[in-house]
Formats: structure tokens, sequence, C-alpha cells
């Protein structure tokens, strides 16, 4: 069994609080378990100074366990990601030559598409807002126990603050102790962002699978292009006696008088 530490401290007014800190080791892999500061060390502060420190913990960790809530909450409502399988009509038979009912098969077949992405991006959406709420379950619950480490921090500084200069209340397994718990929170909250920077992305591409959807439907099927040489009209060429005289050269009765300008 790994042996306990005992943090020591100075003589002198400190010889009143006479229970030790003590940090309890756990028995598995010798891991120190969770660092309190002594009840009888605490109750030695005035009442008022111990409901101070103590208020301002239970209001951080109700507000920490509020966001909890929520966070779980909306895991469990998040609707379940499953891949949807469009139904895919066999294509009819087109008969040769009939262009228009080959512009709407093609139609059909990018609206089916665009469906199918839409499905898929629905999906990575739905995986990513699960994603993204779990690793926030984990940044808070990171958050609850750094907040605990602190909370005994604070009791530890407000101890030593009461003594006499001459003596000390030891913190600084309490300042380690609490820097291991801001590590892991610092790790919890690097995954956060990440889950938030993948879910931004995939609301992103099912807004653009939904736009190109809508687009198609917009627009329609394209008209389809004749290569046929007989369905072209012909340059115009005026045939009737009234159509050759409103395109032919301009005649006049007279030939029109030559405009000369006068000089001296």
């Amino acid at each position: 069994m790994c042996p306990s530490h005992i943090y020591p401290r100075d003589t002198g007014r400190m010889q009143a609080l006479k229970a030790p800190l003590l940090i309890l080791v756990a028995v598995v892999g010798c891991a120190p378990a969770f660092t309190t500061v002594p009840n009888d060390d605490w109750q030695a502060v005035a009442p008022a100074r111990r409901a101070t420190v103590d208020k301002a913990y239970d209001g951080h960790v109700a507000q920490l366990q509020q966001e909890l809530r929520a966070a779980n909450a909306a895991v469990a409502a998040a609707p379940k990601a499953h891949a949807m399988t469009p139904s895919v009509k066999p294509a009819a038979v087109v008969a040769p030559g009939d262009d228009w009912a080959v512009a709407m098969q093609r139609y059909e077949h990018d609206k089916t598409a665009a469906r199918t992405q839409i499905d898929a991006a629905s999906v990575a959406w739905q995986e990513a807002v699960v994603q993204y709420q779990r690793e926030r379950i984990v940044w808070i619950e990171r958050e609850l126990d750094e907040a605990r480490a602190q909370h005994e921090l604070d009791r530890a500084n407000t101890i030593n603050r009461m003594l006499d200069e001459s003596d000390v209340y030891e913190t600084a397994g309490y300042r380690g102790q609490l820097a291991q718990f801001q590590t892991t929170r610092f790790e919890a909250e690097h995954r956060v962002d990440a889950a938030r920077t993948a879910l931004q992305r995939a609301a992103g591409q099912m807004t653009a699978a939904k736009e190109t959807y809508a687009t198609l439907v917009r627009t329609g099927p394209m008209a389809p292009t004749s290569q046929d040489d007989r369905l072209q009209l012909e340059a115009f060429a005026p045939t009737t006696r009234y159509e050759r005289s409103r395109h032919h050269d301009a005649q006049y009765l007279t030939a029109p008088a030559q405009r000369h300008i006068a000089t001296r």
C-alpha cells in the first residue's frame, strides 16, 4: 500500500488546530484521493467568513449543475441519427428522339441525388449535435471538479489569513490539486471547441444541400435543344411586292437636292 502524505505546518497559534491535514491515498494505482480541509481547521474560522466562502461556492455549483441538466436533456431529446434510403423509381423507357422525356429523366435524377445529399447532411448534423452536447457534459463535470478544488483552496487561504504573521497554514497541496483539475478542464474545453466547429461545419453543409435542391425545384428541367436543321428558321427574305418595297433602298420621285453650304 502506498504511504499517506502529511502536510506540515508551523507551530504557534496553529497548535489549537490539532487535526492533521491528511491526503487520502487510493489503493488502486496509488492515485491520491481528493483533499479537503479538515473540518476542525475550518470550524476555527469565524462563521461569517465561512458563510461567505461557502455561499459563493454553492452558488457556482448550482449554476453548473443547471447547465449539466440542460446538456443531459439536450442529448436525451436529440433525434436518433439514422441513414435514410431514398426510394428510387425505375427509369421509364424513353422513346428514341424524345428529348423532353430525356430532359425530365435527367431532372428527376438530379432531384433524387439532391435529396440524398440532404439526408446525408442531416444525419451528419444530428450526430454533430449529440457529440457537441456530450462534450459539454464532460466539460461541465470537469468544471464541477475544478470548482470543488478551488473551494478547498479558498478555505485553506481563509484559514491562513486569520493566523498571526508567525503562523502559516500549508496551502501548496491545495494549489497543486487545483492545477491538476484545471488541466483536465482545459482538455475538455478544447474538445468542446472542436465539437462546436464540427457542428457549425455540418450545419453549413446541410444548408448548402437544401439550397441546391431548392434551386433545382425553382428552375425546373432544362429545355432540350434540337439538332434538326429542319426546325431552324431560315433567314427572312421579302417575297411580296409590299415587303420588297419596304426592304430595298430608299427611292424618291425626284432626286434629293444636294445641300450646299453658302460661302462668302
